[in-house]
């Protein structure tokens, strides 16, 4: 059993050496996570991160990669204030840790740590920390969308937009893809759900009111890894840690289950949010009461997109941390080949085209060539004028086509 000490320091600081290559390893179960990965992290920053009172961190590390010059909480890379908590059994790491009164975590990884009466465990110097995720390219559209107030929209497939604003109580679903905007704004009540897995990609920030919704759809079975939201604005302003606006501001009472990922500014997540997945990103602010359970992570890539192209045009191809997905396009999308002549093809459910209905090239008509242009489709080509269209009777006359295409009748041979 691990053996929590309480230590109570006025002063509250202990320089701590950094750990040896030659100290051994200890078990996951003890806490100590000697080489941390990115997967590991509930909550993982590049520069500063602040947990307020009452904030908790379940199944996953709380970490902060770098030694930074201006932070959160002023000196601190990372701090926990009041009664925030990490679960016992994780480990929590930064350069300089600040520990408040009521404070409660598991093992610190840290080079310098302030106690102000926490409960704690082992305190071991810093490992080498995982490099933060990288965001994938994103190219935003050109038009604008407005989801209105208390209305759904639904966008079936991958696609580009400019800024996406969703009014009061506006419901957006996704179908499997990804998604590139410039913006993300939602205001109070608003939903964005996943009908698939999905990527959305923001040049710029994410804004969100009170009890907003990121997650599957109801009855989509996904994890948070079905929903990765990468953001890559910065805070506005100066750009400093607390320069407004944020690149990611999302309200109290939200919830959320996704992978948020904001590399270039702070992510303000408001009281009582709940949030399963993770959150990795440059400044990290989480508010008084919320909660982050981790699930799914943000585990090592183990694939490049290039990789990823199946070259079938019935899928949408992406690279994520659990290798490369190919998620069907919505059905009916055209997947049509060179020719028109052999039908319109189209992509079914499950990712595959299917062959649609050869056009009907032979009209039955002999003063016709028939034929079947790749691109302008069917053609019906007068013979020459005279060639015969004899109907197998002599009796009749010779018939002939005319320029038109037409088979003309002959003079009937005199019988009597």
């Amino acid at each position: 059993m691990r053996l929590i000490r309480r230590v109570a320091l006025l002063t509250g600081v202990l320089a701590l050496a950094s750990c040896s290559e030659s100290q051994p390893v200890r078990s996951r179960t003890a806490g100590l996570n000697n080489a941390p990965q990115i997967g590991d992290f509930a909550v993982y920053a590049r520069n500063s991160l602040v947990l307020r009172p009452g904030a908790s961190i379940a199944a996953g590390d709380l970490g902060v990669k770098d030694v930074a010059t201006t932070m959160l909480h002023a000196g601190k890379e990372l701090a926990l204030e009041g009664a925030s908590s990490v679960q016992v059994a994780r480990s929590t790491l930064g350069n300089r840790v600040f520990l408040d009164t009521g404070a409660v975590v598991g093992d610190v990884h840290t080079t310098a740590l302030t106690d102000f009466g926490a409960s704690h465990g082992a305190v071991a110097g810093m490992p080498t920390m995982p490099t933060l995720p990288t965001p994938a390219s994103v190219t935003a559209g050109t038009t604008n969308l407005t989801v209105a107030a208390g209305t759904t929209t639904t966008l079936s497939s991958s696609t580009s937009r400019a800024a996406v604003t969703l009014n009061d109580s506006a419901i957006l679903r996704l179908g499997a893809g990804i998604y590139q905007f410039a913006s993300l704004k939602l205001l109070a009540n608003a939903r964005v759900e996943a009908e698939g897995t999905v990527e959305i990609r923001l040049t710029g920030r994410l804004t969100a009111g009170t009890n907003v919704y990121f997650g599957p759809a109801s009855g989509v079975s996904l994890t948070a890894a079905g929903l990765r939201i990468e953001v890559n604005g910065a805070n506005g302003g100066s750009g400093g840690v607390n320069a407004t606006p944020r690149a990611v501001l999302i309200d109290d009472d939200g919830v959320l289950r996704a992978l948020l990922l904001a590399p270039n500014g702070t992510s303000f997540i408001g009281q009582r949010t709940a949030i399963t997945g993770a959150i990795a990103g440059k400044d990290i602010d989480l508010r008084e009461d919320v909660t982050v359970t981790r699930e799914d992570g943000f585990g090592a890539a183990t694939c490049v997109p290039a990789d990823c192209n199946d070259s079938n045009v019935c899928t949408t191809d992406a690279c994520g941390a659990s290798g490369c997905t190919h998620t069907p396009v919505a059905a009916g999308t055209s997947c049509a080949d060179s020719t028109v002549c052999n039908g319109a093809e189209a992509c079914d459910a499950s990712g595959s085209c299917v062959a649609g209905s050869p056009l009907v090239v032979d009209d039955s008509n002999v003063c016709t060539a028939d034929s079947c242009d790749p691109i302008a489709g069917v053609a019906h080509t007068p013979v020459a004028a005279g060639t015969s269209c004899a109907d197998g009777t002599v009796c009749n006359g010779a018939e002939t086509c005319d320029a038109s295409g037409t088979c003309q009748s002959g003079s009937p041979l005199a019988v009597d």
